[in-house]
């Protein structure tokens, strides 16, 4: 029972998120190079966070992962708004590269990862 709630609320942060990403993203062609640009979007524009930030309004705040992520799925995933500059792609393929290379399949990480969660020796 607490699982699915944990899901359904973790499925409609998602949602959100990506409704949320996409509005910036279509609005601010600077937040389509900049992650961090797309972030305070959201944060300012869309959810009317104040950059300084009060505490009581941390918990509201969608993460910044959960940002990015919708953004890899609009630009990459559904080929929607792309960077307005090609050395932004190139530069998140390479990053991508590597961080696949460092825990892809055959990292130590990912094989350490796989013994934990399915108890393999």
């Amino acid at each position: 029972m607490v699982m699915e709630e944990t899901e359904k609320r973790i499925e409609q942060e998602f949602a959100t998120a990506k409704k949320l990403v996409e509005e910036v993203l279509a609005e601010d062609k600077k937040a389509r190079n900049s992650y961090i640009w797309l972030i305070l979007g959201v944060w300012q524009k869309k959810q009317q966070i104040k950059i300084f930030i009060p505490y009581e309004q941390i918990g509201d705040m969608i993460a910044p992962e959960t940002i990015t992520r919708a953004a890899r799925i609009i630009q990459n995933e559904e080929c929607r708004f792309p960077p307005t500059d090609p050395k932004v792609m190139v530069r998140r393929r390479i990053r991508e590269e590597i961080i696949r290379s460092m825990f892809g399949e055959n990292s130590w990480e990912y094989n350490e990862f796989r013994k934990l969660k399915y108890k393999i020796k």
